[in-house]
């Protein structure tokens, strides 16, 4: 039997998050195995509403990021084609945030915090089977808001690397002032 923890164990924590998330917290993820490659697919990921256009100026300060920084959404797969115009052009790579492609006016209207100046989104498409945690906690954010997509950002401060294990985890949320922590099983939320 495992001891009792003192912090929440929620008994659905993508739900839970995606709550809080709803409600215009701003949520740390440390989730599974560490991702490889140039972007954070969920795993290691800060995650906000993506209706807050002011939201490049103040979320980088948190972390102590350039003001010009951009940020990108992770979307639903079946919303994604009601978001992204000109799909065609390399759909598979939208798995991974590395493409950009034309936001449509549905996107632009609902996520100005996401849209590039130039009306472009370089967006991650989920799919269930490529990180069902996550995908739970996306369906059910979309489920309270009617929004099939989230700002998808780096869990790591600048000028460090991302997030590699618990003890980086903690030490960027409280350095970062973000307001909850998903890790593992555990929701952590800010006091006060």
């Amino acid at each position: 039997m495992r001891p009792a923890s003192r912090f929440p164990e929620p008994p659905d924590v993508e739900t839970a998050a995606a709550g809080l998330l709803a409600d215009g917290k701003v949520l740390a993820r440390f989730s599974g195995p560490l991702e490889y490659g140039p972007r954070a697919l969920g795993n290691r990921s800060v995650l906000y509403r993506t209706t807050d256009a002011s939201v490049r100026d103040w979320l980088n300060r948190k972390l102590k990021r350039a003001s010009y920084m951009p940020f990108a959404p992770v979307t639903l797969d079946s919303a994604a084609a009601d978001c992204y115009g000109r799909m065609d052009r390399a759909a598979d790579a939208g798995r991974f945030m590395t493409v950009s492609y034309d936001a449509t006016d549905r996107m632009r209207g609902q996520s100005p915090g996401v849209v590039h100046l130039d009306g472009t989104v370089r967006p991650q498409i989920l799919r269930r089977r490529d990180n069902p945690g996550m995908y739970r906690l996306l369906e059910e954010y979309h489920r309270l808001t009617g929004l099939p997509s989230l700002l998808n950002t780096s869990f790591n401060l600048h000028h460090e690397p991302i997030v590699a294990d618990s003890q980086d985890a903690c030490r960027s949320f409280v350095e970062s002032d973000l307001d909850a922590m998903v890790m593992g099983p555990f929701l952590v939320t800010r006091k006060g």
